[in-house]
This record gives C-alpha cells, structure tokens and sequence, in this order.
C-alpha cells in the first residue's frame, strides 16, 4: 500500500514537472515571439528543454516565421526596385520633354529666323517620336510582365523577316559608316514563332546596334541542330561586368559612357523571345559584343 501510494505521488510529481517544464516552454516561447514581432529581424524560436510535441508546434511557427521574414525582404527588394524604376523612367521621360518645350520656346521667340524656327521644328518631331517610341516601350514590357502579349506561334523563315529589317535600316546604317557583314541565306528551317514577334525582337537588336556600334556590325543566321541568329557590333561603351545584366530593364552600362537612355530594347527582346521558347545569350569578347538567339524548331 505504502509503495503504491509513494508511486503514485512519484507519478504525480513527475506529471507535475512535465506540466511546469512545458508551460516554461510555452512561456518562453510567447516572449520570443513577441521579441520577434517587436523587434523583427531573422529570429527563431527555441526549446529551452526537449518535448516531442513543443518541438513540432514551435518548428511549425518557425516555418511560418521564416517565409514571413522571406516575404519581407522580397517587399523591401520589390519596393527598392520600383522606386529605381520610377526614377529611371522619370528621368527618362523628362529628358525629351525638356528638349521639347527648349526647342519650342525657340520656336515661338520672335527673335528666331525661319531656318532656326524650322530646324528647331524638327527637332521637336523628331524628340515627339523618341518620347511615343519609349512611352510604347513601357507599355509592351508592362504587358509582357503581366502575360497579356497574345502570341500566335506558326512555322516561320526567319530569313524572310531578317532580311526585310535588314533592308528597312539600310539607311541608318550607311549614315553611321558602319562597315557591315551579313551572312543570312535565302532560306531557313522554318521555325516555331510568332512573325510579329520576331519581326520586333530583331528591330530592337538592330536598333540597338545602331545605338552602340563603334564601326562594324555582324548579323548571321545559320542552321545547325536549331536555326541561331547572331547580332554583333564592336563597342566601347561595354564591360564584362555589364553582360549578365545586359537584359535587365532600365539597364545600359555606364551610363556616364554610353549617355544613352533606358535599357528597354534588349529586355524586350529577352521577354519575347523566351516566351516563344527561344534561348537567349549575351557576349562580350574583346571588344566585339554579340546577342545569339536560338530559335526553337517547328
């Protein structure tokens, strides 16, 4: 009787320590947490002694603690880049418009001789166009972003479209002097494209050439295990340390060295052609800077 009486109150005090030691946890537990929710940071909880099921209640808030402090980086990151964002297109939008009401205002001074008035008249439209150009610019990335660029993919030769653009910025390129070397055949294997699509991805390559080209220019397309379109120019304006953000929107190198606006052409290009399941790469050998695309087989 005496035994069973001294077991059962060894039982009770063992219940009793368990019971204590768990509410210690729990308590301990409540203050970190509220530690963390005041102070925020990368804390986690811990046991200050072992419990199978304590482990498993605090290992789960620890989880939810982890993807809470995750997503509030990912915010901080987000709202950093949008205000880089709404910076760069400010300072982008502005730049035009203030040449526009510059020139305007020359215009519009009665000082001004018809051939200034003229002169600085074209350079409003020719500003007015620069300005509708970006403006599209935002407005594309924004609907590629948000996946409302509708793409009807169809069996293409891109010799056909590589060749029209060729030939639609002939102009610009023997104003520049660019020495030019093409290599496009007649034909190509049709690929699995959209032709409005890659009508614009090589636009915007060829444009962006014409931005950046010291004096030569190489396009290629050739066909090997896929059809792969090579864009190159000679700069100075690049480093390799440019390449691997050379598709980011609003990026263009130092811009101190290029003194060009945003970088929205080449992050376009990335988009749309990824979109149609095309791979897309950046290189910088020397000085020779090269886009290649390889397109995906019909």
């Amino acid at each position: 009787m005496i035994a069973a009486v001294v077991l059962l109150g060894a039982l009770a005090a063992l219940f009793a320590a368990l019971f204590f030691l768990q509410r210690a946890n729990l308590r301990k537990a409540r203050q970190e947490l509220a530690r963390i929710n005041r102070e925020g940071g990368n804390g986690r909880l811990r046991l200050a002694s072992p419990d199978r099921e304590m482990e498993a209640i605090i290992e789960a808030i620890n989880q939810t603690l982890d993807q809470r402090q995750a997503e509030g980086i990912q915010h901080v990151l987000a709202e950093k880049e949008l205000r880089r964002q709404i910076a760069n297109i400010s300072h982008d939008l502005r730049t035009p418009l203030t040449s526009i009401i510059g020139y305007l205002q020359l215009a519009q001074d009665g000082r001004t001789t018809p051939e200034e008035r003229a002169h600085a008249m074209e350079v409003v439209g020719a500003r007015t166009r620069s300005l509708q150009t970006l403006i599209g610019g935002f407005y594309e990335l924004s609907r590629l972003d948000a996946n409302e660029y509708d793409l009807h993919l169809a069996a293409v030769d891109l010799s056909v479209i590589l060749s029209a653009q060729l030939a639609a910025f002939y102009d610009d390129f023997t104003g520049k002097r660019l020495k030019m070397h093409v290599e496009v055949p007649e034909h190509l294997p049709a690929v699995w494209a959209d032709a409005d699509a890659a009508q614009r991805i090589f636009a915007n390559l060829l444009q962006n050439i014409l931005r950046y080209a010291h004096s030569e220019v190489w396009v290629t397309a050739r066909a090997g295990a896929v059809v792969t379109t090579v864009f190159a120019n000679d700069t100075q304006l690049l480093e390799k340390e440019d390449i691997p953000h050379i598709f980011e929107r609003f990026y263009t190198g130092d811009q101190t060295r290029s003194g060009h606006n945003t970088g929205l052409g080449l992050a376009i290009v990335k988009r749309l052609a990824e979109q149609m399941g095309c791979e897309v790469a950046a290189s910088l050998e020397g000085d020779r800077f090269a886009i290649s695309i390889r397109w995906k087989n019909s």
